[in-house]
């Protein structure tokens, strides 16, 4: 083989390895992710003084969650949610939602439900109405719920918030596909042009 092809072959192979090992390892921006987590928060006690005994403890429940990592979300909807009562309100995916910070992998979940001249969000316990919120760290890579990130109130004892002191999330299942940059695509697509000319070349004259 003449040198020049040697130097054609190496480069290609060369190139193709590039792109390969760009596809592979480099960390995608973009990833479309669903999560389902049940979990067990208890040790709930009123920010009152002394603290007023919770009327619900523990709270149980589990919800299923669909978001992107690559941009925050803000009062979205849930895939599913089922959890314990609390107050006279079954929260349901219905009548809550979630917040996702991008930049900590942070999912916060709470109710939605309005009530004048209350407007409620997920990161605030609106006033008179049974509502919660929950925060769960790491969602993407490995979820946790901190002992005092739960929170609820119940309207039938006022301006008390109840909130937990342990937690725990149970049968972690997470699954997504990573969506991979135009850049990786790119190079990627280069290498195996470069693969399929090399080929052609080696090919016998008619």
């Amino acid at each position: 083989m003449e040198i020049r092809n040697i130097i054609k072959t190496a480069g290609v192979a060369g190139t193709l390895a590039l792109a390969i090992a760009v596809a592979t390892s480099s960390p995608a921006r973009a990833t479309a992710m669903t999560v389902s987590l049940n979990f067990n928060v208890s040790g709930f006690a009123g920010n009152d003084a002394p603290p007023t005994a919770a009327p619900i403890d523990p709270v149980i429940g589990s919800f299923t969650v669909s978001y992107n990592t690559a941009s925050d979300s803000t009062n979205a909807a849930l895939d599913a949610l089922s959890m314990t009562t609390i107050g006279t309100t079954s929260f349901t995916a219905a009548n809550s939602g979630f917040d996702y910070l991008s930049a900590t992998d942070t999912l916060s979940i709470g109710g939605l439900i309005d009530l004048p001249p209350c407007t409620d969000r997920v990161d605030s316990l609106i006033c008179a109405t049974d509502d919660f919120f929950l925060r769960v760290q790491d969602i993407s890579t490995a979820p946790m719920i901190l002992a005092g990130d739960v929170f609820y109130i119940v309207p039938t004892i006022p301006d008390v918030v109840f909130r937990s002191s342990a937690a725990e999330v149970t049968t972690p299942q997470t699954g997504g596909g990573n969506i991979p940059e135009p850049g990786t695509l790119l190079i990627l697509g280069f290498g195996l042009a470069g693969l399929g000319a090399l080929k052609r070349r080696r090919r016998p004259n008619a």
